[in-house]
């Protein structure tokens, strides 16, 4: 009966390892990829990292358990901002909110997670969780440095003298998760293209672009975000050079309050993209028409200045 019983043990083993090489080769999902439109996409799976990371490691990991440490070395921070770097602060009573040099817990699971519930359910929507705090969250006027805009820039909304662009993400109902929580992890890092092909993980781009091999189109938006990236740091020292001129030609009495208003939508619009820090990943075709009017007004103001 032992050996019948031991058989039966190996029986079963070989049929679920079997099954699980058969999975481990393809896996068919459905992901809609438009309201009312859906698409089957059938892609090959790399082999996952077999490495488990306690949940507590993965936050210690992320920019949230250093949220409130990074704000106090800023040299711009307010009151308001401790809202997105202090979970003391945030769940405080508006009406009674703590002194800030007093605070010392960072933004934690119950900011985002109602813990009364044994489900650990979120406090609002996917979206909505995230974007509470990585947005703008003032009024986008010329000459300010824009702070964070992330749900701007997915929206495609909030850049200066451009006209709307939500992202194609956006627009298929895609939110931050998608991206930032693979695998629901904590550290809250985006797994970009490169990094999936590197830690030898299927790419969640994979299930929307299926035109190109994970390694094609990991290429293809690394060169997109050098190309995003580069034109930015150009650009914002064009405005650091263009803002010397501008300050001599005040210094010498002269009216340069047109070339200023140039000059401001110029800054205003290079920190927006700058600020929202994905390099154009977020919203590619909306980065680069931002700076594209960056660049107009730059020459602008030149000749403002002539």
């Amino acid at each position: 009966m032992k050996y019948k019983a031991l058989t039966g043990l190996i029986l079963v083993g070989l049929v679920l390892l079997g099954g699980c090489a058969k999975n481990q080769q393809t896996f068919t999902q459905t992901f809609a990829v438009a309201p009312g439109k859906l698409t089957e996409v059938k892609k090959e799976v790399q082999p996952k990292l077999d490495v488990y990371v306690p949940l507590r490691d993965q936050y210690a990991a992320s920019k949230h358990a250093k949220a409130l440490e990074d704000l106090n070395k800023s040299d711009h921070a307010q009151d308001y901002c401790y809202n997105c770097h202090s979970s003391e602060y945030r769940l405080a009573p508006q009406d009674a909110k703590p002194n800030v040099k007093q605070l010392s817990t960072s933004i934690t699971c119950i900011v985002c997670h109602d813990l009364d519930n044994s489900d650990f359910r979120l406090r609002t929507t996917p979206l909505e969780t995230c974007t509470n705090c990585h947005t703008a969250a003032v009024e986008i006027k010329p000459g300010i440095a824009v702070q964070h805009p992330q749900k701007e820039m997915l929206m495609g909304k909030g850049a200066l003298e451009v006209p709307e662009m939500p992202s194609n993400k956006y627009k298929t109902g895609l939110t931050c998760i998608e991206c930032h929580m693979p695998n629901q992890s904590h550290t809250f890092e985006a797994l970009t293209p490169q990094k999936a092909l590197d830690q030898k993980v299927g790419s969640t781009c994979m299930m929307c672009h299926t035109k190109l091999t994970q390694k094609e189109f990991a290429d293809k938006v690394a060169e997109l975000q050098n190309d995003i990236d580069s034109n930015t740091k150009q650009l914002k020292k064009s405005l650091e050079e263009l803002k010397v001129t501008l300050d001599t030609a005040k210094s010498a009495g002269r009216d340069v309050s047109e070339a200023q208003k140039l000059y401001d939508v110029a800054v205003t619009n290079e920190s927006f993209v700058e600020n929202d820090g994905s390099k154009g990943i977020h919203n590619f075709e909306y980065s680069k028409a931002t700076l594209d009017v960056v660049q107009k007004k730059i020459t602008a103001t030149m000749q403002a200045l002539k």
